[in-house]
């Protein structure tokens, strides 16, 4: 891939679980209706969602089920990095930064 700033800008959301709740990833998949599911290592799992029609569900998601807690600070902080890419500002080096 061939990128002006020499950067690749991508969001990933990751939540990874024992292998003992794969009930619980699959009902997060399925209730987002996105995101794959793939073990890591012998006993672990890690529920992923990226690209951007996805990571708008799950903001949306999260906007309408509030976080509580100190992660809803690192939501916030997701949602601004996500707006930054949906208006390219990642594309110039200013907008990296």
């Amino acid at each position: 891939m061939d990128c002006k700033t020499g950067y690749s800008v991508k969001l990933q959301m990751r939540v990874s679980q024992h292998s003992k709740e794969k009930l619980l990833l699959n009902n997060i998949m399925y209730t987002l209706g996105c995101g794959t599911i793939n073990k890591h290592g012998k006993y672990f799992l890690v529920y992923m969602i990226s690209g951007y029609k996805n990571i708008n569900k799950l903001i949306l998601f999260f906007n309408k089920y509030e976080i509580k807690g100190i992660k809803s600070l690192d939501f916030q902080d997701f949602c601004k990095a996500a707006e930054l890419i949906n208006k390219k500002y990642h594309l110039t080096r200013d907008g990296l930064e």
